[in-house]
């Protein structure tokens, strides 16, 4: 009995240890919503400038690193040439960075030299019986909603297929406190769905020390200076 107990023990931990240092691959897709779809199709204002952005995101790659309690995310350019007029596609590969834990998301501005936390994200999840397979795992859904003080405009609804095959519990990108790793991720703008699951025999996340705030703070800081500037241009 003993003996029994202490092989399940051991198996236990070397699950863990092998299916806690991780990385995951997604494809990234743009959603796309019924006025940018016209927007698109009569060719209006800006619509060069998203048609560029869908097109670049058919080369980026998203990246997770699972390890040490936490996870790290980030887009990956597949060798596409950005050149300087694709500036919202250059925008999005510079901020999708997350480092995130249980209980902590927090997203990396390197131009800033700042981590802000997803502040909004503070509702509770709702988990519906239902099972899909993606990259080969028994996946069950979860959505909550993501409110952000003072501006109910950005407002959405956040929803992700995870499995709890792997013993990672550190979320991804804003989303935290699921009981396993996330496989799909959608917001209102983009989805990410893995493709590819692989151990690591070495995993070590190392993010430089950087000054931190929340996503609220960090608005009304930004709300600020665009009322300077405007008060200046009067």
């Amino acid at each position: 009995m003993f003996k029994r107990f202490i092989v399940t023990v051991l198996f236990s931990t070397i699950y863990f240890i092998c299916f806690s240092q991780i990385e995951v691959r997604y494809d990234v897709e743009y959603i796309i919503n019924e006025k940018l779809k016209e927007t698109l199709e009569l060719k209006q204002s800006g619509s060069d400038m998203f048609a560029m952005h869908i097109k670049a995101l058919e080369n980026f790659e998203g990246v997770l690193i699972a390890c040490d309690n936490k996870s790290y995310f980030t887009v990956e350019n597949r060798g596409m040439d950005l050149k300087p007029t694709d500036y919202m596609s250059i925008a999005y590969f510079d901020l999708v960075s997350w480092i995130t834990t249980a209980t902590k998301a927090e997203n990396i501005q390197r131009r800033n030299f700042q981590r802000v936390e997803a502040d909004y994200n503070k509702e509770p999840w709702v988990f519906i019986n239902e099972a899909r397979v993606i990259a080969g795992y028994v996946c069950q859904k979860a959505y909550k909603k993501l409110k952000y003080e003072n501006q109910p405009e950005l407002d959405q609804l956040l929803v992700v297929w995870f499995t709890t095959d792997v013993a990672v519990t550190s979320g991804f990108t804003d989303a935290t406190g699921i009981p396993g790793l996330i496989l799909f991720y959608a917001n209102n703008e983009y989805k990410y769905t893995a493709k590819e699951v692989a151990t690591l025999k070495k995993c070590k996340i190392d993010l430089p020390e950087m000054k931190t705030k929340t996503f609220t703070q960090s608005n009304k800081e930004a709300a600020a200076r665009m009322e300077e500037r405007r008060n200046r241009k009067k």
